[in-house]
């Protein structure tokens, strides 16, 4: 802790000896630095003469705008202290943003150069906040919409002494409940299964709570084998009884639940009753009884 202050103080101490620039200064700089910033990113060897001498020239102002304005960026930087990041980081994802506005100020605007500026560094260091304090990635328009309605739930919560809700949230930030509903779920935290169940002695994870539904290869192999012998076995009937022991136990799954016997019935045959198809399955259980496998089936179904 004692470093990073020493490091942040020597870093003030060093920006504050740049003198900030006139505003004919910042005219003078932005219009070197449009000239020439299309071959910043270009070999020197892929540039003639006159352009490799642009691009210096870009790079030499590119270089004195950013220094004249970095104290800008740290008070900017400083506003976020709140947050995980520590300040060199801020300031460094700060001067990201400070670059591009440096690149994309127009001399002709009818603005300070710092006015503009604000918008690209306060952007950088928001977005990199929002981006490296999640373990998952969520998209930036999501975050946004997020600090809105924790800004808008503060002041709620301040002047009534209650959360807002949903409804409220919604027309006051012109969005529909649903999509508050999306965006909360969309910032929920995550818990590692590692971290401590409890901040006593007790050294439990997380993960030892957690039941596993999965099954072990053996009890998967038992029960493809026995899956096996049930074909086998429902092999030795028509195919129509096939079908009335399918849908009434549900055999196959393929069903929601067990059919009943008048839904049967009405599936295979209009003309066939339910009498009918009680008598088909009663048969063809009684025959399945004096099969030899029929121990397999019973511990697979009825145990």
């Amino acid at each position: 802790m004692t470093n990073s202050r020493d490091t942040v103080r020597a870093y003030l101490a060093n920006i504050g000896r740049t003198p900030l620039l006139t505003p004919i200064q910042e005219i003078e700089y932005s219009r070197e630095i449009q000239k020439g910033k299309d071959y910043l990113e270009i070999p020197n060897d892929a540039l003639s003469t006159q352009q490799l001498e642009l691009k210096k020239k870009a790079s030499h102002y590119l270089e004195k705008m950013m220094a004249a304005n970095l104290r800008l960026v740290v008070c900017i930087a400083k506003k976020y202290r709140n947050s995980d990041f520590e300040l060199l980081d801020r300031i460094q994802e700060g001067n990201l943003g400070l670059r591009t506005a440096c690149l994309k100020f127009d001399p002709d605007r009818q603005c300070r150069f710092s006015t503009f500026a604000y918008w690209w560094i306060r952007q950088a260091i928001t977005r990199a906040l929002y981006m490296k304090s999640h373990s998952i990635r969520v998209p930036v328009h999501i975050q946004e919409s997020y600090r809105k309605i924790t800004k808008l739930c503060k002041q709620y919560f301040s002047n009534h002494s209650s959360v807002p809700s949903l409804e409220y949230i919604a027309n006051e930030l012109d969005f529909t409940e649903e999509k508050v509903k999306s965006i909360l779920q969309a910032m929920r935290g995550t818990v590692s299964l590692n971290a401590l169940a409890r901040t006593d002695e007790d050294s439990s994870e997380l993960l030892d709570f957690v039941s596993d539904s999965s099954q072990s290869p053996v009890s998967e192999l038992e029960h493809n084998d026995l899956l096996l012998t049930l074909q086998r076995l429902l092999s030795t009937l028509t195919i129509r009884d096939q079908f009335i022991l399918d849908a009434k136990f549900n055999l196959t799954g393929q069903y929601d639940c067990p059919q009943s016997l008048q839904k049967i019935a009405d599936t295979m045959n209009p003309r066939c009753t339910r009498e009918n198809i009680r008598q088909r399955l009663n048969k063809a259980i009684q025959h399945l009884k004096h099969l030899k496998e029929i121990g397999d089936l019973k511990e697979l179904y009825l145990e």
